[in-house]
């Protein structure tokens, strides 16, 4: 099997996993410029593991260790590489995640980076026709863009119709996600407030990585006087992530535009809920509506609507019958559209497509 060189910012285990370990027909090396000798756990899990600011011939390890395609897992990473990739001989592939094609381009010198990065690289790896439209406006040429949305292992997340609790039982939301701007924690938690008072029964569970407003969050909590109903965990391996889907009864993630300009693909806790059988809200942002139809599969607020986002959980809250049907359909499409397997073979043949252009035009 061909081996592929990925790089990433930092040794670590996520939804991206399986798109580094389990592309079809290729092996991996795996690169960052963050390694600290107490990740061993993560040292176990990918192997090989190299450090970037360790590599002096980039030529001669690529060589050394056949790297047949190298895969920058952001964009910025991908300009980084640059100067490296010309004299290795092989084909550049790089990913679009979020700030790197929102908030980045913001720059006119990081826009002038970019379109170095479009004439260089063989191919443009956007994970939601969103991003596509964005480096098609930016002057990236159409022909090298190729969608590729993060995958769901199925296996993983067990479908379960969820049903109205018994009287006096709580309805719990969930929400999942590194407590960053984007994710627009503050605004639910102003709309938890206006449900929990028509509705004391209702709880909230909110779990993710700490981040730039987890202390604003905290604030929020107890200003709205919500310290009893809400529920912080500030930390939970990717692992536990269905255990906790499997407790919950909606799952909520109002995504917005953060005042620098970063956003969401579309984010892979979103269709793990999906995919678990939660009926879900969400907003209008980014590349969300692609995953989610608006009253099909769940339901979509405007960014930053309080309000709106109030009305769509009330919806759900008093009308548990129509759970079912949501969850159905929910699952159905990401069976269709999101399905790891399906993702990993499509990464596969766009792996294949890169390395074929770029023979092609070597020789001519």
């Amino acid at each position: 099997m061909e081996r592929v060189l990925h790089y990433k910012y930092a040794l670590v285990k996520d939804h991206s996993t399986p798109h580094v370990k389990e592309v079809p027909g290729f092996t991996y090396a795996y690169m960052t410029d963050k390694l600290k000798q107490t990740d061993t756990s993560y040292r176990d899990l990918f192997e090989p593991v190299y450090h970037f600011p360790n590599i002096r011939n980039f030529a001669e390890f690529s060589r050394k260790n056949q790297i047949k395609l190298i895969h920058a897992h952001y964009g910025q990473l991908g300009i980084k590489l640059l100067r490296y990739v010309e004299g290795t001989g092989v084909p550049l592939v790089v990913s679009f995640r979020g700030k790197d094609i929102t908030s980045y381009p913001r720059k006119k010198e990081n826009r002038r980076k970019l379109t170095e990065l479009f004439n260089q690289a063989e191919l443009l790896l956007p994970v939601c026709s969103y991003f596509a439209d964005r480096l098609i406006h930016l002057g990236c040429p159409k022909e090298k863009i190729r969608v590729l949305y993060g995958g769901v292992d199925l296996r993983k997340f067990a479908f379960q119709h969820r049903s109205e609790p018994p009287a006096g039982n709580p309805i719990r939301l969930l929400t999942i996600g590194r407590f960053t701007e984007k994710k627009g924690f503050t605004y639910l938690l102003q709309a938890f407030a206006k449900i929990h008072s028509q509705h004391p029964s209702t709880e909230l569970r909110m779990i993710g990585r700490r981040g730039e407003v987890s202390d604003e969050v905290k604030r929020l909590v107890n200003h709205l006087g919500l310290k009893r109903k809400v529920k912080i965990k500030e930390y939970l391996d990717h692992d536990k992530i269905a255990e906790e889907l499997q407790k919950a009864h909606i799952f909520c993630l109002p995504s917005i535009t953060a005042a620098n300009g970063d956003m969401e693909g579309i984010p892979n806790v979103l269709k793990e809920a999906m995919a678990a059988g939660l009926p879900v809200v969400s907003t209008k942002h980014a590349g969300i509506p692609e995953l989610i139809e608006h009253g099909k599969e769940g339901f979509l607020a405007d960014e930053r609507d309080v309000n709106g986002l109030t009305a769509m959980l009330e919806k759900l809250i008093v009308q548990p019958k129509q759970w079912k049907q949501l969850a159905v359909r929910g699952r159905e499409k990401v069976e269709k559209n999101f399905n790891l397997q399906k993702q990993l073979a499509l990464q596969a043949q766009f792996y294949e497509e890169a390395r074929s252009s770029f023979l092609s035009r070597s020789r001519s």
